[in-house]
């Protein structure tokens, strides 16, 4: 702001000017957003709210504060166009906040140079009413015609040229709707209208037209006049000029500005040529309107400020006239110009400050012209909710997810991977990044596991632990059995096979192996059912010990010689297939190694890597059976944790692969939150999640939909995106995501790109 002396005595301010400084920003359009007229005349709406009194007595001193004007800019360099608002820094908050506002999904940056000055003592035109601003252009812009001439004059522009249109903003009080009413009362009575380019004829029309309002008629105040009222003018005046257009009539009911046009032109041989062309444009105004523009004599800009030109007949316009040349241009105009004009191509939308701090990135955001980075909720409760990334090959699936493991780790979250995918490429490269880590490469440490639940024993002080324990990996070893096939067991199978886990597992170290041959070994069997009698677990009369007597074979002599193969068979042909697979079987035999327990990993902060390669493992029947073995006992584990304070993170990709591991993460994973276990999923098509889908949408799922995911995918979440449409997710750039965070019972939906790569 500056200050300026203008009078003063023994070096006493009497009379001070004081001019406002500038602020220039450009805005930049929402591809995806229309923009009415109506966001438009709420700017100018706000602008007209501004003025105020030019004179101010102050501190014992008259303050002339000039009226500063808003001037609007469409500024035309290096082939390209560029829309721009600069604001007096008295006002730049408000108004700023309001375009902000008002353009909701476009972006308004501001300029640190102004180009203004590139346009210092070189030729500018103007563009005025040819006739009384009581005249209205034309307002009907629905084909958005003007905007269309703006872009297209491009084409015509000198590349090595700048051009500028700037439209400058001055609201002005409701004096001139008393001079509209003036001027329109002369053209009732068929009296001409001029227009006054005279300073003597402009002050001597005021004083005749003081005189006469004391003997005219009252102002007609609606345009739909009976038709009599009209043919009786039309007789009394004899001349047919009373087709006033609606859009002049209503101009008196909109706010009024004074507006000055000037075209300016770097290179001052060119301005006429220019200005022929923007005074072509302007004629789309002119059309069934009572208004219309002309071209002012070139003129020279001394001054490398903006300048506001005193007038002695001024253009009024009304906010809705005004607002024809300052509308955006639409989706369709935006992609025709998509070299020359830079624009949002997706929506911005606001990000709670709930993601804006956090430990695991999601990625860089826009929003308004600032860059944001965002994150994953820090509440553990809500980071523990189901993730789902959904995008084709090559779209940056792996290295988010390589980013996502590194920094949950850093986090002090536990992390526990499978990678059946190809070689284990993936976790062989995380590798290099990880301090606190194990991992299991079952192509090479079988021997290290054996198919038990070392981490779920029972006290065998306690009769009730003890079933307690045998009914719950009964279900677990129900369940592994039943992933060796794809039909599940017959309900009398599963009898026996749960009849026999309970008699098994209620004594420390029994294995998956032990329950097999209780059921296929009738000696064995003998010795497990004395011990539970003797154990005080189970009776004579219980279902258990009588459906294992039931599959005793006895000679002709009574004496038991065997097993009843028949009763068992669904059972045996599935145990076959874990001894024709030499992993398997070394698996069966392999003693128990109570260091490995997957609670006291979760609980160490570990990062546990559980590898089963293509190369090894080619079945991919094997392959589901040893990820759900393992996704069982991770399960236990965390059922029997003491304290559940840190969380763990388990990573699947391509769920397709492993469709009974899917199953058993149906059942559990609307739980998962309560035990701190976040489930975290990268898949191409969500239809690969086939029966875990509905469990997924109902645990609160968030979702990160990368560049290039099928359209069927974007279809079937279209209402999970919304207010982003199927075409938002189409066309975004490569490694950029559209998400969907839950963020604690509520979503934030916005595009981001995805973090940098681990190196």
């Amino acid at each position: 702001m500056q200050e300026k002396t203008l009078i003063s005595i023994k070096s006493k301010q009497l009379l001070k000017q004081i001019n406002d400084d500038y602020s220039v920003y450009q805005l930049i359009p929402g591809r995806f957003n229309l923009d009415s007229k109506k966001t438009i005349e709420e700017i100018l709406t706000s602008i007209s709210a501004l003025r105020e009194s030019e004179i101010k007595f102050e501190n014992k001193c008259f303050v002339y504060e000039k009226l500063n004007p808003v001037y609007y800019e469409v500024l035309y360099k290096d082939e390209k166009i560029f829309f721009n608002y600069v604001v007096p820094e008295k006002h730049e908050q408000l108004l700023i906040n309001k375009i902000d506002k008002v353009f909701k999904r476009a972006t308004l940056k501001k300029l640190d140079d102004d180009y203004f000055s590139a346009f210092k003592d070189k030729h500018y035109c103007s563009f005025y009413q040819k006739r009384h601003f009581m005249f209205s252009l034309n307002c009907d812009y629905r084909e958005e015609g003007l905007i269309e001439g703006m872009l297209s004059a491009l084409g015509s522009i000198n590349k090595e040229d700048k051009v500028l249109l700037q439209i400058g903003i001055l609201p002005v009080n409701d004096d001139w709707k008393d001079d509209w009413s003036k001027a329109y009362k002369k053209y009732r009575k068929g009296e001409e209208v001029e227009v006054k380019r005279n300073m003597f004829f402009a002050i001597a029309d005021t004083i005749f037209d003081y005189t006469d309002k004391i003997s005219d008629v009252v102002l007609e105040s609606t345009l739909n006049q009976k038709v009599e009222n009209e043919k009786k003018d039309d007789r009394m005046n004899g001349v047919g000029r009373y087709s006033t257009k609606g859009s002049s009539f209503n101009k008196i009911t909109y706010p009024g500005f004074q507006v000055q046009i000037k075209l300016f032109c770097d290179n001052s041989e060119r301005i006429l040529y220019y200005g022929k062309i923007f005074d072509g444009i302007f004629k789309v105004l002119n059309t069934q309107a009572d208004q219309e523009l002309s071209i002012s004599k070139a003129k020279i800009n001394k001054l490398d400020v903006r300048k506001f030109d005193f007038e002695y007949n001024k253009n009024i316009f009304s906010s809705k006239e005004l607002s024809v040349f300052m509308q955006m241009p639409n989706m369709r105009l935006q992609m025709e110009y998509k070299d020359q004009l830079k624009s949002i191509e997706v929506i911005e939308t606001k990000i709670p400050e709930e993601l804006m701090n956090g430990s695991i990135s999601i990625g860089k955001t826009t929003y308004k012209g600032n860059e944001i980075e965002t994150y994953w909720s820090k509440d553990k409760n809500i980071l523990a909710l189901p993730k789902v990334i959904i995008g084709p090959m090559n779209a940056g699936k792996s290295e988010y997810t390589k980013n996502f493991i590194v920094n949950a780790s850093k986090n002090g979250d536990s992390v526990i991977v499978f990678d059946y995918i190809m070689n284990c490429e993936m976790s062989n490269k995380l590798l290099a990044h990880l301090d606190n880590y194990i991992v299991f490469d079952l192509s090479e440490d079988f021997k290290l596991f054996a198919l038990a639940y070392p981490e779920v024993q029972p006290d065998e002080n306690s009769v009730w632990d003890r079933l307690k324990t045998a009914n719950i990996l009964s279900r677990q070893t129900e369940f592994l059995i039943n992933s060796l096939s794809i039909e599940p067991l017959s309900p009398r199978m599963s009898r026996y096979l749960d009849a026999a886990c309970k008699i098994v597992y209620i004594y420390k170290g029994a294995k998956i192996s032990d329950v097999i041959e209780v059921l296929t070994n009738h000696e064995i069997r003998r010795k497990y059912i004395d011990k539970a009698l003797q154990s005080c677990c189970f009776g004579d009369e219980d279902s258990e010990i009588i459906d294992m007597l039931s599959l005793n074979e006895y000679d002709k002599n009574g004496n038991l010689n065997g097993t009843k193969d028949i009763k068992i068979d669904g059972i045996t042909d599935r145990v076959n297939i874990i001894l024709k697979d030499i992993y398997l079987r070394v698996m069966m035999k392999a003693k128990i190694d109570y260091t490995q327990h997957f609670g006291k990993w979760i609980d160490e902060g570990k990062v546990i890597i559980i590898q089963i390669p293509e190369h090894t493992f080619t079945n991919k029947q094997i392959k589901d059976t040893l990820v759900t073995y393992f996704m069982s006992r991770i399960w236990l584990s965390v059922l029997r944790r003491q304290k559940v304070n840190r969380l763990c993170h388990v990573v699947f990709d391509e769920t397709s692969q492993i469709p009974v591991c899917a199953s058993l993460l149906s059942n559990i994973i609307t739980e998962a939150r309560k035990f701190k276990v976040g489930f975290y999923f990268t898949i191409h098509y969500l239809k690969q999640f086939k029966v875990l889908l509905n469990s997924i949408k109902s645990a609160g799922v968030s979702y990160m939909l990368l560049a290039g995911v099928e359209k069927d995918n974007i279809s079937a979440l279209e209402e999970e995106i919304d207010p982003y449409v199927v075409e938002d997710v189409l066309k975004l750039k490569p490694f950029h995501s559209l998400n969907v965070i839950n963020y604690g019972n509520q979503y934030a939906k916005f595009v981001s790109h995805l973090p940098e790569i681990i190196k």
